[in-house]
């Protein structure tokens, strides 16, 4: 096993319980707080790259925490539809960036 935190993170060897509710939801709810502060449009379109990368970085740890869950087999199940939601979210987060930079406001 590795003792590199980010290879931990990624093979999901923190465990689902601390993967799921501590890097994705409480981080998402943070990050959208955070999200609402922003009033630069450079720097929101820089946050929320930074928020889509660390996405797909906290999905890939959830579904693999949840590969290795050997708790109920409904925990798992669920955080994996979880999974494929967050990665609805991305796609859409994606979107949302793309058109944000092809439509800046005031232009």
């Amino acid at each position: 096993m590795s003792y590199n935190p980010l290879s931990r993170f990624l093979q999901g060897s923190l465990g689902l319980p601390v993967t799921f509710w501590g890097c994705w939801v409480l981080a998402n709810a943070l990050f959208s707080f955070l999200n609402s502060q922003i009033s630069s449009f450079r720097i929101l379109i820089g946050f929320n790259t930074a928020i889509t990368v660390y996405a797909v970085l906290a999905l890939i740890a959830v579904w693999n925490a949840a590969k290795r869950y050997q708790g109920r087999p409904l925990w798992a199940k669920l955080a994996r539809i979880f999974v494929v939601l967050g990665g609805l979210g991305v796609a859409a987060k994606l979107a949302l960036l793309a058109d944000m930079l092809l439509h800046p406001p005031g232009a």
